[in-house]
């Protein structure tokens, strides 16, 4: 049996259509950009809009302006994590922040700016790592005194 979209339904969600519906309110841009101002992520964007984060990535897909605003309010939100780590290093309080909790949680959350991502040159060539280590052991070579032959 064919699964048919309900009448004046789009053949996939567009933000048009949500705002068009009612299901999105028309100042989705501004509230988005709010709630990435005061710390909140994708997570948070995604349950204002009162869609799946699944639907929010589809729509980033598919509508550049969308997108646009949600990594704007990402880059907000991830200034306003910086500026409470800077505030409490500035008044002393830093001692009370949970270091662990800090660096997972903007690795997490803010993946492309705070991941482990290192290049290392190695004899002129530049090598890509991830959250890897390169070792190479070298054997010294050791020369006999001309002396002792």
């Amino acid at each position: 049996m064919e699964h048919k979209n309900p009448p004046n339904r789009p053949p996939y969600v567009n933000l048009d259509w949500l705002v068009e519906r009612g299901k999105v309110l028309p100042t989705w841009k501004e509230d988005i950009l709010m709630l990435g101002s005061s710390g909140k992520n994708k997570t948070h964007f995604a349950n204002y809009l009162n869609i799946s984060r699944d639907v929010m990535y589809k729509l980033m897909k598919r509508d550049t302006e969308f997108k646009k605003t949600i990594n704007k309010a990402m880059e907000l939100s991830e200034e306003w994590w910086i500026e409470r780590g800077r505030e409490a290093w500035e008044e002393g309080t830093s001692q009370k922040l949970n270091s662990n909790f800090f660096k997972y949680y903007m690795s997490n959350v803010y993946r492309d700016n705070w991941r482990v991502n290192v290049d290392i040159t190695t004899d002129g060539e530049k090598v890509k790592q991830d959250d890897k280590i390169r070792i190479e052991i070298i054997k010294p070579i050791i020369e006999e005194d001309e002396d002792n032959e």
